[in-house]
């Protein structure tokens, strides 16, 4: 059980689908350490990708819901590597609670030409608000 299951329940990840994002995560935690990453962010309706974050670095897992062989991952040097980033909101007010109707997209661009984008609807916009404040933003070169 890792500790990002109470955030993937209250996403809405079903019971069986947890279980594929740990093993995710625990592919992660086997490469980078068991307390590396911080923060865990589903983007997606149907949660396409897996996110993790941690202060100085990024890993993504796409597709994390299909087959063991159908997964890609990847994890990018964050630290004060972020170039641009991108938000487009519908319903939603940043800081405050999200609703039903609530929509946050976030895409960054790192110097290597990396990019991410991020997506949520209904309270997984509190999710993502809390990733471009704790992650994103700190992350531009000063």
């Amino acid at each position: 059980m890792s500790k990002y299951n109470e955030y993937f329940s209250s996403a809405g990840l079903a019971e069986q689908d947890i279980e594929k994002a740990e093993k995710a995560v625990a592919l992660f935690e086997e490469l980078y350490g068991p307390y590396r990453f911080e923060t865990a962010f589903l983007s997606g309706a149907t949660f396409e990708s897996l996110w993790l974050f941690a202060d100085d670095l990024v890993g993504e897992a796409k597709h994390f819901l299909s087959d063991d062989t159908d997964v890609s991952y990847s994890a990018s040097v964050f630290a004060k590597r972020i170039t641009r980033w991108d938000m487009n909101k519908e319903n939603y007010t940043i800081n405050q609670p999200a609703n039903a109707d609530s929509k946050l997209s976030v895409r960054f661009v790192l110097n290597t030409g990396t990019e991410g984008e991020l997506n949520a609807s209904a309270e997984n916009c509190n999710q993502l608000n809390t990733i471009l404040e704790r992650y994103i933003i700190p992350n531009l070169p000063e």
